[in-house]
Formats: C-alpha cells, sequence, structure tokens
C-alpha cells in the first residue's frame, strides 16, 4: 500500500514549484532585442504624389509605425495621464499589481467571466515585446512572469519609455510623437494637458476610442480622465478647470489621409504583388487635382441630396500614359454611416448604357457603317434574343433609325437588336480584351443584356477602355506609381501592370469618337443644351442601371479620360436620376478644371476617314427627292454607293387623288413625296401617322412614271406668264417639274437651248423673263444615252 503524502508537503511542494518558476522569470526568461529603449523606429513606407507631396507614411510593420523619443522629451502632462489612466501604482509594485490581479478575479468569479483585468504598465510592454497574443490563464501567468523580468532588467523609467514609444494610439499609429503630429500636428513635448488626457484615453481601446470615427468618446474620456486626476492628485485644480474649458480640435483626417483610397489601392497592390522593400513611392496621383474632383465631388452631391444619392466616384487618367492622376472612391473617407471606405473606382456594379460604345465598336469592324439603319422595333425572338425584349427610356420606339443617332441617343431597343446579329459571344470576347477581367460568366449568362449592362464591372475598367478611344484603338495598362525607393534611397525596379493591347483600328475608334461627341446628334434624347455639350471636343457617354440604382458618365478628350459613378453603396433606388443628370454635371465639372488652362486639341482624323453627304432618313447618297443631307464619315472605299430609295416621289392626279395615268392632263398632276421603308416598319410607320403611297402606286424606285422619255409637268405647253410690275424680281418665278423613265439617271433642264440647272438639282426655279421661251428636260437612259423631252413653249409678257 502506497504512503499517503502528508497535506503540508503538497503545499511545500507547490510553493517550491512557484518559486523556482518566479526565479526562471525573472532571472532566466530572455530579454528580446526590441525591449531595449533607444530602439531602431520602426519602418514605414512614405507614399507621395508626383510632385514629392506627402499622401500618406504607413507602417512597413504590420503593428503600425513610430518615431522613437526619450522620457525627457514627453510631455510631463501626458506622463500623469498614462500614469493616472492605466496604472497608478506603477512606481509601487514590481511588474504585477497583486492587489489589483487579487480585485480583478474576485470580480471576474462573481460575474461568472471576464469583466475586468489587472494589466500593468510593464505587463503591456511586456505583452507587446514578447509577443503574448494569448489572454488564457497560462498566457496571463507568462505575461505576468515576462514582466517581472522586464523589471529586473530595467528601471521604471525606462520601462515607461517603452510604453509610451511603442503602445498603439489607433490608425496604425505607434507611440506618444507620432500620436501627437498624427492627432494635432505637434511634438509630444508640447502637449497641453487637455491634450494629453485626450491621447492618454486612447491606448485602451484604440478603434472604439477612435478620433476620427468616434470623436465624442475620447472627448468624453478625456474630460473623465483629467477629472480623476484632480481628484487623485495628479494635476493641481486650476490646471484642470483650463484642461476641461480647451477645445479639443484634431487635425481633420483628409489632412494626415490625403487621398485614401488611392493609397489604400496602392497598398493593396504591394500586398498583393508580394513587394517589400519600398521605403518611399513617387505615384502618378496629382494632389491638386485629387482635392479639386474631391470638392466638385461634394458640391455636386450637395445639388442632388434630394433625390436620393447619398455617394459618387471620380476617376482621372492621362491618356498618353494611362496615369491615374486622381482617384476618388466615395463622398467621405471617414463616413461610417455611408461606408466611407468602399472605394467606388474599384467596385463591382452594372454600367448601363456606359457599355454601349464596344457594342457599336464591333459593329464597326464588322462592316458596319455609321449611315446605316438600325430598327428600333421589336423584333421577333433570333439568335441570341431568348424572349428578351427591351425597351428604350423614354418608352418609345424610334423605328429606323441612323447607327450614329442610336448611339448617340442611347436607344436600347437598335442597340439590343444590333448585338443580335452580331451575336453576345463576340462581343464578350471584346470586353475581356478590353481589360474587364470580371466579365467571366458564359455570354449565355449575360444575354443580349450585356449591351444595356447587364455584366458588372468597375469604374476602373470602365475608364482604361474608353481611353483606348483616345489613342486610336490601343489600350494601354493604367499606370500608378512613376519610382520606388528602398530605405537607403535606392530605386526599386518594379513589374508591369500589363501590355499594350490593339482593339479596333483607328477608324473605328475616330467613328465612335466622332459620335459621342456630337451635340446635334444626341439632342433629340438629351436636348440642345445637354451638360456634356462641353467647349471643346469631348466624347462621352452615359449609363444607368437598373431601377436608378447607379448612373454613369464616361468620356475623353485627346488628353483626358474621365469617369464618374454616382449612386448609393447599399444599392437604394435614386429618384430617377440618369447619367446625365447625376454624373453628368460632376463630370463636366472634372473636364472643364482639367482644361481650364488650355483647350484640348482636336481628335485627329485618320487617313482613312472621308466625310460625304447622305440623306438623314436612309443614309444614302442624296436622291433629288430628298429634301435635306447631312454629312457622314466613313472609312475610304465604304462609302455608300446607293441613292436614297426612301424618298419616292409619285404623281397624282389632283381630282381623284390616286396616281396620274399617262393620259392625266398636265395641270392636274402634282408631285407628292412619300417615304417608303422595309416593310418591317408600316407597323411603325402606320402607328406614327405616316400614311404609304396610295395602293396603285406600284413602283419600285422613287418617284417614276411609265413614260420612256421625259414629259415636262410645269410649265405646261403653251402657258402664258405675265409679270406683275410691282413685285420684286426674285419673288416672280415659276417651279419646274417633269416626269421620268424608272431606270433613268440624272435631270437637266435647258431653256432656249441652254442649260440652266445642274445634274441632280432637287427644285430647280426659273425666273421669268420677257419673251417666248422653249423648255427641255434630259435624263441618261441605260443603252441609250442622253434623252429629251418634247419642247413646252411658254409666252413671258
Amino acid at each position: 500500500m502506497r504512503k499517503k503524502i502528508p497535506y503540508h508537503v503538497k503545499w511545500l511542494v507547490g510553493i517550491l514549484i512557484f518559486l523556482a518558476l518566479l526565479w526562471f522569470g525573472i532571472y532566466l526568461i530572455p530579454v528580446p532585442p526590441e525591449a531595449y529603449p533607444n530602439s531602431e523606429n520602426l519602418r514605414t513606407i512614405r507614399i507621395e504624389d508626383r510632385n514629392g507631396g506627402l499622401l500618406r507614411e504607413v507602417a512597413s510593420d504590420p503593428r503600425g509605425y513610430g518615431n522613437w523619443v526619450p522620457l525627457a522629451k514627453i510631455s510631463p502632462h501626458l506622463i500623469n495621464a498614462t500614469l493616472c489612466q492605466e496604472d497608478r501604482r506603477f512606481y509601487r509594485h514590481p511588474g504585477v499589481d497583486f492587489i489589483s490581479v487579487g480585485r480583478a478575479a474576485f470580480q471576474n468569479l462573481k460575474a461568472g467571466r471576464i469583466i475586468s483585468g489587472a494589466s500593468t504598465i510593464t505587463m503591456q510592454v511586456a505583452r507587446h515585446v514578447y509577443h503574448i497574443g494569448s489572454r488564457s490563464v497560462p498566457g496571463k501567468l507568462y505575461e505576468m512572469l515576462c514582466a517581472l523580468r522586464l523589471e529586473r532588467k530595467f528601471t521604471k523609467e525606462q520601462i515607461l519609455e517603452l510604453y509610451l514609444n511603442r503602445v498603439s494610439y489607433g490608425n496604425m499609429c505607434l507611440g506618444a510623437e507620432t500620436a501627437s503630429e498624427l492627432y494635432f500636428n505637434t511634438a509630444c513635448s508640447s502637449l497641453s494637458l487637455a491634450q494629453a488626457a485626450f491621447l492618454a484615453t486612447l491606448p485602451r481601446a484604440p478603434s472604439i476610442m477612435d478620433p476620427y470615427r468616434n470623436p465624442g468618446r475620447a472627448e468624453a474620456g478625456a474630460k473623465s480622465l483629467l477629472s480623476d486626476m484632480e481628484r487623485l492628485g495628479y494635476e493641481d485644480k486650476g490646471s484642470v478647470r483650463i484642461a476641461l474649458d480647451e477645445k479639443i480640435k484634431v487635425v481633420p483626417p483628409e489632412a494626415n489621409f490625403r487621398a485614401p483610397h488611392f493609397c489604400d489601392f496602392i497598398l493593396d497592390y504591394l500586398k498583393e504583388n508580394k513587394i517589400t522593400g519600398v521605403s518611399r513611392l513617387r505615384t502618378t496621383l496629382s494632389l491638386p487635382l485629387q482635392k479639386e474632383s474631391e470638392a466638385l465631388l461634394e458640391d455636386q452631391l450637395l445639388q442632388v441630396k434630394d433625390k436620393g444619392v447619398t455617394n459618387s466616384a471620380v476617376l482621372v487618367m492621362d491618356n498618353a500614359t494611362g496615369e491615374i492622376l486622381a482617384m476618388v472612391g466615395s463622398a467621405d473617407y471617414f463616413s461610417k454611416e455611408r461606408d466611407g471606405q468602399v472605394n467606388a473606382c474599384l467596385s463591382l456594379r452594372q454600367p448601363g448604357s456606359a457599355m454601349k460604345p464596344f457594342t457599336y465598336a464591333l459593329a464597326l469592324e464588322s462592316g458596319y457603317t455609321p449611315a446605316d439603319l438600325l430598327p428600333d422595333i421589336p423584333l421577333p425572338g433570333t439568335g441570341d434574343r431568348q424572349g428578351y425584349s427591351p425597351k428604350n427610356y423614354d418608352e418609345t420606339y424610334h423605328g429606323p433609325v441612323r447607327f450614329r443617332e442610336a448611339l448617340a441617343c442611347s436607344f436600347n431597343v437598335a442597340s439590343v437588336n444590333l448585338l443580335d446579329t452580331l451575336g453576345t459571344q463576340r462581343l464578350l470576347a471584346l470586353l475581356q480584351k478590353a481589360g474587364f477581367s470580371h466579365l467571366e460568366r458564359s455570354a449565355s449568362f449575360y444575354g443580349l443584356g450585356l449591351t444595356l449592362g447587364s455584366g458588372e464591372v468597375t469604374l476602373l475598367e470602365l475608364v482604361r477602355a474608353y481611353s483606348a478611344f483616345s489613342r486610336g484603338g490601343e489600350l494601354i495598362p493604367e499606370r500608378f506609381i512613376l519610382a520606388a525607393y528602398d530605405a537607403g534611397g535606392k530605386k526599386l525596379s518594379l513589374s508591369s501592370t500589363g501590355k499594350n493591347t490593339t482593339l479596333f483600328s483607328s477608324e473605328t475608334a475616330y467613328t465612335i469618337t466622332d459620335i459621342l461627341g456630337d451635340h446635334q446628334a444626341r439632342a433629340p434624347a438629351f436636348g440642345q443644351w445637354c451638360v456634356l455639350n462641353l467647349p471643346f471636343p469631348c466624347a462621352a457617354k452615359t449609363g444607368t442601371s437598373k431601377a436608378f440604382r447607379d448612373n454613369w458618365t464616361v468620356g475623353y478628350t485627346t488628353e483626358y479620360t474621365v469617369g464618374v459613378w454616382a449612386g448609393n453603396f447599399d444599392g437604394k433606388e435614386m429618384k430617377r436620376v440618369s447619367g446625365i443628370t447625376g454624373a453628368g454635371p460632376l463630370f463636366a465639372d472634372v473636364m472643364l478644371y482639367l482644361h481650364k488652362n488650355s483647350l484640348p486639341p482636336d481628335f485627329p482624323v485618320p487617313a482613312g476617314i472621308g466625310r460625304v453627304p447622305v440623306c438623314p432618313d436612309s443614309g444614302c447618297i442624296p436622291g433629288r427627292h430628298c429634301n435635306n443631307y447631312i454629312m457622314e464619315i466613313f472609312p475610304k472605299g465604304r462609302e455608300k454607293n446607293e441613292t436614297c430609295s426612301v424618298h419616292r416621289a409619285v404623281m397624282i392626279d389632283s381630282l381623284t387623288g390616286m396616281p396620274a395615268a399617262a393620259d392625266t392632263p398636265p395641270y392636274r398632276v402634282r408631285e407628292k413625296i412619300y417615304r417608303v421603308f422595309d416593310p418591317m416598319y408600316d407597323e411603325w410607320m402606320s402607328k406614327n401617322g405616316e400614311k404609304p403611297p396610295p395602293a396603285a402606286y406600284a413602283v419600285v424606285r422613287p418617284g417614276l412614271a411609265a413614260v420612256n422619255k421625259p414629259e415636262i409637268c410645269s410649265p405646261s405647253d403653251g402657258s402664258i406668264f405675265v409679270r406683275d410690275p410691282v413685285l420684286r424680281k426674285e419673288y416672280q418665278s415659276i417651279p419646274l417639274s417633269a416626269v421620268v423613265p424608272r431606270s433613268s439617271r440624272g435631270l437637266t433642264w435647258f431653256i432656249n437651248g441652254k442649260k440652266v440647272s445642274q445634274e441632280g438639282d432637287r427644285s430647280p426655279r426659273w425666273a421669268l423673263k420677257l419673251g417666248r421661251h422653249t423648255f427641255r428636260a434630259e435624263v441618261t437612259l441605260p443603252g441609250k444615252g442622253k434623252v429629251k423631252s418634247s419642247p413646252v413653249e411658254v409666252t413671258v409678257l
């Protein structure tokens, strides 16, 4: 039978083990190098703008950054406030306050959970230098042993100096000196009592007491601490009264965190690419432009506040280099209510119609021209349609519209019909080539809605892709770092973010640019005084996502590309705010600021681009019955060679209202012009009040009667005209008109044997002259050459 160990022996063994551990802790636990006072400052990364201005200084050490100062250069107010707040018996315990430990143990046992700690300043230093993360009982015991070891090794002043140089004051800031500079822009030796109390409250809960996010809590904590300091004799009553009356003015966060979203973007890039050893970064950002963009954004949000818009973002890129010059990711980086730290320049959102230019660019690359007609009417399901039936913003159909008008006015129906012809897979491939890396799903997933922004993209992706239009179709990767240096000042070599890619031809890029900058073409949809009509050449496109959750404006000059997003981070709908009314004004303001000193040059016209007149209704060469024409651009060799067949003249018998017959007296014949489109548009024309030609009209080519030579309708043979002696001569004229064969080309008039009109003159008139005059009309017939009409004689008295 084993002999039972006496109870007092167990106690003795336990005490000996405890003393052995205590001796081990005090004498044998090694002291890490960072525990020694006056150790090196923690390394930082200095992020600068393109001119060397400081944007932010951040820690390369994950714990934070700080500058070491000796205890003698730390304000006595801060020392007293820290002792009062953290460890009032600091000079009376050996590193562990056993009275506080007993009190905390009793309170925790009574509550059944941990509600009170007993960490001394020395224990907090031990936790930091020994990297003790565990808060368990064994971890706490080890922390106490390490604290005892530090007290054995260092003086109280050295431990206090170590604490005040390495404790966290929030916002990645370690030490009193760094905290004083960050929050008050002063050295810690110059802190007032109120400022010292303010800082001393932060280390206990840096995130909860954060002066930028919870300034009220920090101020309340400082006032409470000041009262304790007076009560416990750390400061006299008069000094405390003055401190309580002092208004604490914390340096605004924007003064210390300039371009915060951009700096976060830079730091994420370094982390993702595992780039180390960087001490200083010279970036591409222009701080003056950044500040102006932030101010303009804030002003614009005030204008649309009543429309349910709470946030916005701006991105500016230099076209020549791809350098990011400004990045404003939200309205207020430090606003918790508006999720200010979300960077809308990098957030995935639906871009709406801002994606359309790429569909039209693909069409141009496939042989389309800006004069081609596109159907802005509902069409039966074909190709990728699958029952998809979009509507236009104005909830109407516009019938046959020219390619230019469809893009400039952002017609949804025409764009979807165009993509249905091209194929969604081809557009998706182009977009992925253009750098829209988040469009990872299949073409069938996005469907035809891809051209209307059904896929989520970022503002940075849009700006990068749009900038390719300004360079004649060449896509270049964005740049955001000009140079990087290590701690010794040596320049580091950073890898490129990508390579140049040709997306489309210079002719295609210029054509899209010309359309997006055409004020007249977009006027039917956006008005003559659209906010995008700037006093210099600028191409721009807007976009609005479903239910008005996001709206965009992206555009460019020859020098800069600017992208603007407006909306709400929580996805809440805006009050019918479109890209024109939400993002558009801010886009215009930024563009005007960029070009305030000098206007940008015109977009260079590629050698392969020409301009020719076309009929605005058909997009073809104007015929003699077209009453108007516009100038349109074409790649050379792809100009229209067919004459307008939309405007058709029908000779009507004024008595019957039916087409004139060959034996209809000339005085009863009058000419009427009809628009005749493809039968697919018949229903649309009927709904819009346009009547087709009379049923008896069966002429396929425009306005031609069944004759084998020209027949003059006006003037009539044998007519006598009397000149008015009072009326001015220029107002005394008669029209010239004739019926011509179907296969004829050109109509030329001769009076008294002399040519008086050029071929193709659509509405000639003849001024009355005294005497007898003979009229003939001449056309060209295939196989017969020039053919003239019978003569018509008139007399003018």
